[in-house]
Parts: C-alpha cells; sequence; structure tokens
C-alpha cells in the first residue's frame, strides 16, 4: 500500500497577499443543550472564528479530540488550524459535545464507548442544524453563506464526522451506533436528512475510524478527505483496537479501509498519509501539510457548486511562515504549471540580497533564523524569463 495515495493539486489560483485577519469568539454560541451520560443537561457551546469581513462566507464546522473522557482539545494546535482556515475566507465553528463514559465496574466499555460516539454525533447533527437555521434566517448573525457547511474532525471528532456523514442517505442501516440512535430518537427523519444533505458540502477525518464495517452499506455521497497518520498509536490505519493509554476500547476500522470502501462505492474519496507523524496533534510536525490539503479539498469542492462560483481561498500562497514546534522557517510552495527550474532571489529592504537559490521546485523550506524584521522582496524567475515578484513581511 502507497505511503502517498492520494494528493490534492487542485489550484485555482495562488495567493500573494496577506490572510485575512480573524477574531476569535470563545463560546460565543450555545448551540444546544442535551443531557450527559449521568443525565445532567449540559449546555453545548461553539467557538467562532470569523474574518474582519462583511462578506457571506461558507462555514466549516470543527469537531475536535475529547477520547470522550478527557478535556477536549479546543486550544493550541486545534485552535491555530480553526484560525488559519478561517484566514482563507470561512467561518469556522470548533464545537463542544458531550464527554465521559460511566466509569462503574462491570460496565462493558465498549458499550460505553458506541453511546458516547453516538452522543458525539447527535451534538454535532445539532450544530449543524442551529447554524444551517442562523444562515437562512433574516438577522445571519455569523454572516454565513446558506448550504455551504464543511465538517473537519480530530481523532474522536473524526469519529463523530465519519459517522455522522453517511446517516445523509435515506437508505435503512443496522449498525450499533444507529441501533442506539435509533432508540433514543437521535435518528434523523427524512426532512433533517434532506437538510443535512443540501447544507453540508464534504467532510475531512484527520487521524480517525469507525467502529462498524456496516456503514459502508450506505451509498453516501458526501466528498471525503481522510488524513492518516503513518505511526498512529491510537487509530490503525486498517482494522485493530484503539487504544487510550494502552487501554483498548474498542475495534475500529481505520482510514485505508475506509478508502478502499469509498472507491468501490465510486464516492469522492481522498486520502493522505502523513509520514512518520504520531497521533497528538499538538506534537504534528506536518500542521502545514494538514492545512493545504483541507483548503485544497474545500476549494475543490466550491468549484462544483450548481453557481459555477468558488467561496472561501484554496491553500496556496506561495509563501508561508510557520513558527509551530519552535520552527522559524518559510515555506514556498511553487505552483505547478510553473515551468522548472524556478529560480529565486531574496532582498531585503536595502536591496540586498539575503537568499537565492537555482533550482527549487515542488515544496522548498528556508529557514529565517536571525532574520530581522521589516519587508523582504522574493524574486521568482522561471520559463522564458517569466518573473513574478512577491513583497512578505516578517
Amino acid at each position: 500500500m502507497p505511503k502517498l495515495l492520494s494528493v490534492l493539486l487542485f489550484f485555482s489560483f495562488f495567493l500573494a497577499h496577506s490572510q485575512m485577519l480573524v477574531t476569535h469568539h470563545p463560546n460565543a454560541v450555545e448551540y444546544g443543550r442535551a443531557l450527559s451520560w449521568d443525565r445532567e443537561n449540559v449546555a453545548l457551546k461553539a467557538d467562532v472564528f470569523r474574518p474582519e469581513t462583511d462578506d457571506l462566507l461558507p462555514l466549516v464546522i470543527m469537531v475536535p479530540d475529547a477520547f470522550f473522557t478527557l478535556k477536549k482539545n479546543r486550544e493550541g494546535a486545534w485552535n491555530q488550524l480553526a484560525n488559519d482556515i478561517a484566514a482563507q475566507g470561512y467561518v469556522v465553528v470548533s464545537i463542544d459535545y458531550r464527554q465521559g463514559m460511566n466509569p462503574d465496574i462491570g460496565v462493558l466499555l465498549e458499550d460505553e464507548f458506541v453511546k458516547a460516539i453516538t452522543r458525539a454525533v447527535q451534538d454535532l447533527y445539532t450544530a449543524i442544524e442551529y447554524f444551517d437555521l442562523d444562515a437562512k434566517s433574516g438577522s445571519n448573525h455569523w454572516r454565513i453563506l446558506p448550504n455551504n457547511t464543511y465538517l473537519f474532525g480530530y481523532s474522536t471528532g473524526a469519529m463523530a464526522v465519519l459517522h455522522a456523514t453517511r446517516y445523509f442517505s435515506q437508505q435503512v442501516s443496522l449498525s450499533r451506533v444507529d441501533r442506539l440512535l435509533r432508540a433514543v430518537g437521535g435518528w434523523p427523519d427524512n426532512a433533517k436528512k434532506d437538510m443535512l444533505r443540501s447544507s453540508v458540502r464534504g467532510a475531512v477525518a484527520l487521524a480517525g475510524g469507525v467502529i462498524d464495517t456496516m456503514m459502508y452499506a450506505e451509498l453516501d455521497r458526501t466528498p471525503l478527505l481522510l488524513i492518516q497518520a503513518e505511526m498512529d498509536s491510537i487509530f490503525p490505519s486498517e482494522m485493530g483496537q484503539m487504544k487510550v493509554a494502552g487501554l483498548p476500547l474498542g475495534m475500529v476500522f481505520g482510514s485505508e479501509v475506509i478508502y478502499r470502501q469509498g472507491l468501490q462505492r465510486q464516492k469522492l474519496v481522498r486520502l493522505l498519509t502523513l509520514e512518520g507523524v504520531d497521533h497528538d496533534l499538538d506534537e504534528f510536525t506536518a500542521l502545514d501539510d494538514v492545512l493545504f490539503s483541507v483548503l485544497d479539498f474545500y476549494a475543490e469542492l466550491s468549484s462544483m457548486l450548481p453557481d459555477g462560483r468558488r467561496y472561501g481561498r484554496p491553500s496556496q500562497s506561495i509563501i508561508t511562515r510557520t513558527d509551530r514546534m519552535q520552527r522559524n522557517e518559510l515555506i514556498l510552495r511553487i505552483p505547478s504549471e510553473w515551468r522548472f527550474p524556478v529560480h529565486l532571489v531574496v532582498t531585503n529592504g536595502s536591496n540586498e540580497v539575503i537568499w537565492s537559490e537555482q533550482d527549487i521546485r515542488d515544496t522548498h523550506t528556508i529557514s529565517i533564523e536571525g532574520w530581522p524584521q521589516g519587508t523582504y522582496i522574493f524574486s521568482f524567475t522561471y520559463g522564458e524569463d517569466t518573473r513574478k515578484v512577491i513583497r512578505f513581511t516578517l
């Protein structure tokens, strides 16, 4: 099995200007209330990341990791990803959802795990419906473009996304989560399924899986991007036990299984494997790869809309700065249609050459350790003396 089964190469235009300014609104929305595993009535809240523009923008609902037992991961690298996605022209909502499982001795842990997934799926449905209704209301408080919702889940949040999107189909299913949803009244009726199908354009599942192969019987057509961490110690890429702190929670089916099943169903499905990466998002050395892949996927899906318009921005800033993991670097992503070799000269405000390279292509990293703050001129030459000049400020 190749490490990289599919990489999105859908670039429509390239950003040579700065990202939008984004305002983070912590716990800005209470999108619903629901009973926790111990019957407590809890508020379901969400952070909102919105660019500073009055334009109507597509919505991305992000479902974080929680392990169903630990504090949600709505901070650190997760918030950085949310901010970076919003900066490219999206309203991003990072939702809370019900956590916790019955710890009583004698309770079957795997059954409690399935119930936790079921609660997460219910809460994701509630969030989609809440923001869909708001977008179609007269107030439209967050200035969301109706019927343009994208999902992004990580770890257990990815499980919620994967299990939720399959229920957009009208077909009957017999999986364990399905039966629980029906039992607790959380199974969406046909009217809600119509809303979900018309609203949600696609989904991304980062480092997740599913608990039941019955899900593949569905003829769901929701486009899906799967991102698998090659060295994931929690979610297997194929079939195996999901483990938290060494404790097995149940059998899961990983991204490569879902990918193959999607291809068999002629579904629009992509798989990106992050080589040498483990599960922990805060320790990822490939966050930029995640960001670029997600944004390119959303941009590709927006190009398929009936009106032919493109919403949001693709990821491809030619120059991107990253300070994550104590790195201080610039990442150059060379457009595929440029003719190689590409020659780059970087000059400072005094027109002094501080960096040059005769042959760069694809993705290239430059260390900017020691570079003073200021504006730098990046002069790219390619093809028959074609030039592109970008001003970049540190």
